[in-house]
């Protein structure tokens, strides 16, 4: 594939999945509510470390990793290709 190919279907997922963020939040996030707990259990955060968290999808563990580290800590969120990169303590606390 050429570039502008490779670009064009890149875009075209990225679409794709951003219009399925909805559906997450609403219908999926909340049925992996307990294995969001246990990841963020399982990493030990104390009050002020920082947090990131790479291929974060919808964010729930960014968020609640957010929740965990604050008031002085940071939770950070990467999704490749997305628009909405940034930190969690920032965006969303």
């Amino acid at each position: 594939m050429d570039q502008q190919k490779n670009a064009e279907a890149l875009a075209w997922q990225i679409s794709v999945w951003d219009r399925m963020v909805p559906v997450y939040t609403r219908e999926i996030d909340k049925r992996f509510g307990p294995i969001v707990e246990r990841v963020v259990k399982r990493g030990d955060l104390k009050p002020g470390q920082h947090v990131l968290d790479l291929g974060t999808g919808t964010g729930s563990v960014a968020l609640r990793a957010a929740e965990a580290v604050a008031p002085n800590g940071r939770s950070s969120r990467y999704q490749p290709g997305h628009a909405s990169n940034c930190s969690a303590a920032r965006c969303f606390c």
